[in-house]
């Protein structure tokens, strides 16, 4: 991802690779907005990013991912959000660590009383203790939305132009 100087998203690359029917990679790109891929007569935009998942470590196991669930905001900016239970699970009223993102490149964590507890930068490997479990951001792994389209008419609409102009030039010649 490309950032402003403000942190917010400005542009976002997705890797992307064609395989055919034997497994080989027959075409490779790296998309963004208005960059497509065009392979066989099908375009695949790049429409939308998203935050996927947070690999922590809770207490020095794991990696475990967190799935990261999109939040509703004022405004178009993206918030995303995800809970890590702390103490008694089986419990009624659940209480835990909370985590949240506006982007891939840092987390502000919440103690379960809901008070700051400090932000972490993934693959920082800067633990954090937070009600006495110890939290290190592993991986923020992000994700794309893509967009296939085809038009078969497209050749069509090239071979009218063409007609099109060649049959102005031929009656233009014959008047002259």
């Amino acid at each position: 991802m490309d950032y402003y100087d403000s942190g917010e998203v400005s542009q976002f690359h997705t890797d992307l690779s064609l395989f055919d029917m034997n497994g080989k990679e027959v075409m490779r790109k790296t998309l963004s907005v208005n960059d497509p891929l065009r392979y066989g007569g099908i375009t695949i935009y790049q429409t939308d990013w998203s935050f996927s998942a947070l690999q922590i470590l809770k207490d020095g196991e794991g990696p475990f991912n967190l799935a990261m669930a999109p939040l509703t905001i004022n405004g178009d900016k993206k918030l995303f959000g995800t809970f890590l239970p702390v103490g008694d699970t089986d419990s009624s009223n659940v209480k835990g660590i909370s985590m949240l993102a506006r982007d891939l490149q840092s987390i502000v964590l919440y103690d379960k009383q809901g008070k700051f507890a400090g932000v972490r930068r993934p693959n920082s490997k800067l633990p954090i203790e937070i009600d006495g479990t110890k939290i290190v951001i592993v991986d923020a792994i992000g994700s794309s939305g893509l967009d296939l389209k085809t038009d078969p008419g497209v050749p069509a609409v090239y071979a009218g132009f063409g007609a099109l102009m060649l049959t102005t030039c031929i009656s233009y010649l014959s008047h002259a």
